[in-house]
C-alpha cells in the first residue's frame, strides 16, 4: 500500500532526455542538471528571473540567458516532435485496413449492419512509396522527425517526408541537426534563389547545396560591435578575423539571423 507522500509523488513527467544524455556526453552536464531544473520550473509553472536561474546554476545573467533560449527551442522541438507523431498515427489508424471480424461475430451480426471500421480503405501514400526497410513513418527516427518538421515550419514546399528520409540516407555523413541548420540558413539567404522559389530538402540535398552553409564567413551585429569570421557550426564558435573567437550556439545564431543581425559575406571555404 503507498502511503499519502507516496500517492502525492505520482504526477510524473516526460521530458527530452535524448538532449539530457547528449549534453553529458559533451560533458555539459551542469548545463543537463540546469535544463533539467528549468523544465521542470515550466511544468509546474514556476516564473524566475534570468538573475534567479543564473545564480542558481551559478553562472553569470546572461549565460542564463543563452542557455534559456536554447532550452526554449529544444523544448518547442520536443513538443512539435510529439504533436506531429500524434497526427500522423492517427491518420495511420484512420486508413488502416480493417481486421479480420472473428466468425461468432460475423454469425450474430445482423445482415444489415455496417460499419465504418469494416470498409477497405487505401493505405496512406507514405506506405506506398516508402522502402520495405522503413515501411511506414512511425518508423521514421526522432533526429529526422525533428529536421523534417523544423524546416516545414519555415518552408510549406519543403517536399514529401518520405522522398527526402529516402534522399537523406544518402548524405547521413551531415548529422539531421547540421542539416537542418543548413537548410534554415540557406532559406535567409535570398541571393541563394533570388526570384525563383527555394530548393525543397530533396534538391537541397542532391546538389550539396548544403556545404555551402556548414562554415559560414558572416558579420555579426555582437555586443554593440560589427564582427567578421567564420562560424563554425559543429564547434559553436565565431572564429573572427583577428583570431579571436566567440563561442556561439546555434540556437543563439538563428534567433541573431532572425533579427537581420547576421550578414552572409561569402561562402567559406
Amino acid at each position: 500500500m503507498l502511503n499519502q507522500t507516496q500517492k502525492n509523488r505520482l504526477g510524473y513527467i516526460s521530458m527530452p532526455s535524448d538532449y539530457v544524455r547528449e549534453l553529458k556526453r559533451e560533458g555539459k552536464r551542469e548545463k543537463a542538471q540546469a535544463f533539467m531544473d528549468y523544465y521542470d520550473d515550466m511544468e509546474a509553472n514556476r516564473i524566475n528571473s534570468f538573475r534567479f536561474y543564473g545564480s542558481a546554476w551559478k553562472i553569470d545573467h546572461k549565460t542564463a540567458k543563452k542557455w534559456i533560449i536554447e532550452f526554449k527551442a529544444e523544448i518547442e522541438i520536443y513538443f512539435a516532435h510529439w504533436m506531429l507523431k500524434n497526427v500522423q498515427h492517427y491518420k495511420s489508424v484512420q486508413n488502416a485496413l480493417p481486421q479480420q471480424i472473428p466468425t461468432q461475430i460475423q454469425q450474430e451480426a445482423p445482415q444489415n449492419w455496417h460499419s465504418e471500421n469494416t470498409i477497405p480503405q487505401p493505405f496512406p501514400e507514405e506506405f506506398n512509396n516508402i522502402s520495405s526497410s522503413n515501411s511506414a513513418a512511425c518508423f521514421y527516427d526522432a533526429e529526422f522527425e525533428d529536421m523534417y518538421f523544423g524546416c516545414r515550419l519555415s518552408n510549406k514546399q519543403v517536399g514529401k517526408k518520405h522522398e527526402i528520409y529516402q534522399e537523406y540516407q544518402k548524405h547521413k555523413n551531415i548529422s539531421c541537426k547540421n542539416m537542418r541548420f543548413a537548410y534554415l540558413f540557406y532559406l535567409n539567404d535570398k541571393k541563394a534563389y533570388k526570384e525563383n522559389r527555394a530548393f525543397g530538402l530533396v534538391k537541397f540535398m542532391q546538389n550539396q547545396v548544403y556545404l555551402n552553409y556548414l562554415n559560414i564567413r558572416v558579420q555579426i551585429k555582437l555586443d554593440g560591435k560589427e564582427i567578421k569570421g567564420i562560424y563554425k557550426r559543429e564547434d559553436n564558435k565565431l572564429i573572427c578575423d583577428d583570431k579571436n573567437f566567440y563561442t556561439l550556439t546555434n540556437e543563439r545564431f538563428l534567433e541573431l539571423l532572425q533579427q537581420d543581425r547576421v550578414k552572409l559575406l561569402e561562402k567559406a571555404a
